[in-house]
Protein backbone atom coordinates (compact mmCIF):
# COMPACT_ATOMS: atom_id res chain seq x y z
CA UNK A 1 0.00 0.00 0.00
CA UNK A 2 2.88 2.44 0.75
CA UNK A 3 3.95 1.71 -2.78
CA UNK A 4 0.67 2.90 -4.28
CA UNK A 5 0.70 6.07 -1.59
CA UNK A 6 3.99 7.03 -3.07
CA UNK A 7 3.13 6.28 -6.57
CA UNK A 8 -0.08 8.73 -7.27
CA UNK A 9 1.27 11.18 -4.73
CA UNK A 10 -1.09 10.37 -1.86
CA UNK A 11 -0.51 12.07 1.41
CA UNK A 12 -0.56 10.31 4.59
CA UNK A 13 -2.89 11.47 7.00
CA UNK A 14 -1.37 13.35 10.13
CA UNK A 15 -1.64 12.31 13.48
CA UNK A 16 -1.65 16.41 14.03
CA UNK A 17 -5.21 17.77 14.12
CA UNK A 18 -6.14 21.12 13.45
CA UNK A 19 -6.22 24.07 15.69
CA UNK A 20 -8.86 23.29 18.85
CA UNK A 21 -12.37 25.03 19.09
CA UNK A 22 -11.09 26.55 22.23
CA UNK A 23 -7.80 28.06 20.64
CA UNK A 24 -10.33 29.25 17.52
CA UNK A 25 -12.53 31.01 20.11
CA UNK A 26 -10.35 33.15 21.80
CA UNK A 27 -8.31 34.15 18.65
CA UNK A 28 -11.68 35.33 17.28
CA UNK A 29 -12.42 36.58 20.68
CA UNK A 30 -8.89 38.71 20.85
CA UNK A 31 -9.39 40.19 17.15
CA UNK A 32 -13.23 41.57 18.38
CA UNK A 33 -11.56 43.12 21.27
CA UNK A 34 -9.03 44.90 19.28
CA UNK A 35 -10.68 45.65 16.55
CA UNK A 36 -13.50 47.69 19.37
CA UNK A 37 -10.04 48.64 21.01
CA UNK A 38 -9.34 50.23 17.46
CA UNK A 39 -12.91 51.47 16.67
CA UNK A 40 -12.89 53.48 20.13
CA UNK A 41 -9.66 55.20 19.92
CA UNK A 42 -10.84 56.42 16.60
CA UNK A 43 -14.21 57.75 17.85
CA UNK A 44 -12.43 59.11 21.08
CA UNK A 45 -10.20 61.10 18.60
CA UNK A 46 -13.40 62.35 15.99
CA UNK A 47 -14.90 63.31 19.33
CA UNK A 48 -12.00 65.22 21.07
CA UNK A 49 -11.80 67.21 17.69
CA UNK A 50 -15.24 68.16 17.21
CA UNK A 51 -15.28 69.23 20.81
CA UNK A 52 -12.29 71.80 20.62
CA UNK A 53 -13.54 73.02 17.58
CA UNK A 54 -16.74 73.97 19.51
CA UNK A 55 -15.01 75.49 22.09
CA UNK A 56 -13.01 77.57 19.77
CA UNK A 57 -16.41 78.81 17.89
CA UNK A 58 -18.09 79.12 20.90
CA UNK A 59 -15.31 81.52 22.16
CA UNK A 60 -15.27 83.27 19.59
CA UNK A 61 -19.11 83.74 19.66
CA UNK A 62 -19.17 85.37 22.64
CA UNK A 63 -16.91 87.40 21.80
CA UNK A 64 -18.23 88.51 19.05
CA UNK A 65 -21.22 88.83 20.31
CA UNK A 66 -20.39 91.94 22.76
CA UNK A 67 -19.08 93.81 19.49
CA UNK A 68 -20.98 97.01 18.95
CA UNK A 69 -20.13 100.04 16.73
CA UNK A 70 -22.27 103.20 17.52
CA UNK A 71 -22.32 106.92 16.35
CA UNK A 72 -21.17 109.10 18.81
CA UNK A 73 -21.77 112.53 17.19
CA UNK A 74 -22.97 113.72 13.51
CA UNK A 75 -22.23 117.57 12.82
CA UNK A 76 -21.98 120.10 9.66
CA UNK A 77 -18.15 120.22 9.35
CA UNK A 78 -18.31 123.28 6.33
CA UNK A 79 -21.49 122.31 4.68
CA UNK A 80 -20.43 118.21 4.37
CA UNK A 81 -21.65 115.35 6.90
CA UNK A 82 -19.18 114.87 9.71
CA UNK A 83 -19.45 111.77 12.50
CA UNK A 84 -17.66 110.12 15.01
CA UNK A 85 -18.09 106.19 14.72
CA UNK A 86 -17.25 104.69 18.81
CA UNK A 87 -16.46 100.61 19.47
CA UNK A 88 -19.24 100.52 21.79
CA UNK A 89 -18.30 97.05 22.64
CA UNK A 90 -15.46 94.96 24.64
CA UNK A 91 -14.61 93.40 21.22
CA UNK A 92 -11.38 93.60 20.16
CA UNK A 93 -11.05 94.16 16.34
CA UNK A 94 -8.12 92.78 14.25
CA UNK A 95 -6.95 95.21 11.56
CA UNK A 96 -9.00 93.24 8.64
CA UNK A 97 -12.09 94.29 10.69
CA UNK A 98 -11.40 97.30 10.77
CA UNK A 99 -10.76 97.78 7.21
CA UNK A 100 -13.98 95.88 6.55
CA UNK A 101 -15.97 98.41 8.27
CA UNK A 102 -18.32 100.45 6.41
CA UNK A 103 -20.23 103.84 6.71
CA UNK A 104 -23.04 105.19 4.53
CA UNK A 105 -23.52 108.27 4.56
CA UNK A 106 -26.47 109.09 2.09
CA UNK A 107 -25.48 107.08 -0.79
CA UNK A 108 -21.90 107.34 0.06
CA UNK A 109 -19.75 104.66 1.05
CA UNK A 110 -16.87 104.80 3.25
CA UNK A 111 -14.78 102.13 3.76
CA UNK A 112 -12.66 101.68 6.75
CA UNK A 113 -12.64 103.74 10.11
CA UNK A 114 -8.77 103.41 11.77
CA UNK A 115 -8.30 102.86 15.08
CA UNK A 116 -11.20 101.04 15.98
CA UNK A 117 -9.34 98.43 17.87
CA UNK A 118 -10.73 98.42 20.98
CA UNK A 119 -13.45 99.26 23.31
CA UNK A 120 -13.71 103.13 23.30
CA UNK A 121 -11.83 104.01 20.56
CA UNK A 122 -13.19 106.38 17.94
CA UNK A 123 -12.49 107.52 14.69
CA UNK A 124 -13.95 110.83 12.90
CA UNK A 125 -15.23 110.23 9.29
CA UNK A 126 -15.32 113.53 7.06
CA UNK A 127 -17.74 112.62 3.63
CA UNK A 128 -18.60 114.39 0.82
CA UNK A 129 -22.41 114.09 1.15
CA UNK A 130 -23.72 117.55 1.90
CA UNK A 131 -25.07 118.36 5.31
CA UNK A 132 -29.25 118.64 4.90
CA UNK A 133 -30.46 121.74 4.50
CA UNK A 134 -33.94 120.71 4.09
CA UNK A 135 -36.67 120.85 6.58
CA UNK A 136 -38.49 117.36 7.50
CA UNK A 137 -37.57 114.01 6.39
CA UNK A 138 -37.34 115.58 2.69
CA UNK A 139 -33.74 116.74 3.33
CA UNK A 140 -33.04 113.85 5.74
CA UNK A 141 -29.54 111.84 5.24
CA UNK A 142 -29.11 108.14 6.71
CA UNK A 143 -26.05 107.62 8.40
CA UNK A 144 -25.43 103.47 8.87
CA UNK A 145 -22.35 101.79 10.37
CA UNK A 146 -22.47 98.09 9.13
CA UNK A 147 -19.71 96.22 11.15
CA UNK A 148 -17.83 93.18 9.75
CA UNK A 149 -18.29 91.69 13.22
CA UNK A 150 -21.38 92.17 16.12
CA UNK A 151 -23.73 95.42 15.55
CA UNK A 152 -23.61 98.81 13.70
CA UNK A 153 -25.78 101.84 14.24
CA UNK A 154 -27.70 103.69 12.36
CA UNK A 155 -29.06 107.57 12.31
CA UNK A 156 -31.30 109.81 10.65
CA UNK A 157 -29.88 114.07 10.25
CA UNK A 158 -32.35 116.07 9.62
CA UNK A 159 -33.54 119.83 10.00
CA UNK A 160 -36.27 120.16 12.31
CA UNK A 161 -39.12 121.49 10.78
CA UNK A 162 -40.48 125.20 11.08
CA UNK A 163 -41.59 125.98 14.95
CA UNK A 164 -38.93 123.21 16.12
CA UNK A 165 -35.86 124.09 17.63
CA UNK A 166 -34.49 120.78 17.76
CA UNK A 167 -32.16 119.56 15.05
CA UNK A 168 -31.73 116.08 14.94
CA UNK A 169 -28.02 116.39 14.45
Amino acid sequence: MNIVKKMFGLKTRSKRKGITPVIAIVLLLMMTVAAAGMAYVWIMSIQEDIGADTERDLANLNQQKNARLSISAVWNNTGNVSLIVKNAGTYVYTAADVTNIQILVGSEVISGCAGLTTQGTTCTVTSTTAFPTNAGDLGAVAIKVVAPIGMGDTYSCSVPTSGSHHTSC
